[in-house]
């Protein structure tokens, strides 16, 4: 795991690591399609609704 190198390394590690979790989320992954224009607004609205409903 990659971490910054600051006195309190633990406590940064973790804040990374649930970034980067979160990003990698399937909500993450529909907000950078989004956000790079592969699905429209409509698509994401209806993605995202789905994806609440697991």
């Amino acid at each position: 795991m990659n971490c910054l190198r600051i006195t309190k390394k633990a406590t940064k590690c973790v804040i990374i690591s649930e970034q980067r979790t979160k990003s990698n989320s399937p909500l993450g992954i529909l907000k950078k399609r989004f956000a790079s224009g592969q699905i429209d607004v409509e698509e994401f609205h209806r993605l995202k609704k789905t994806l609440e409903e697991l």
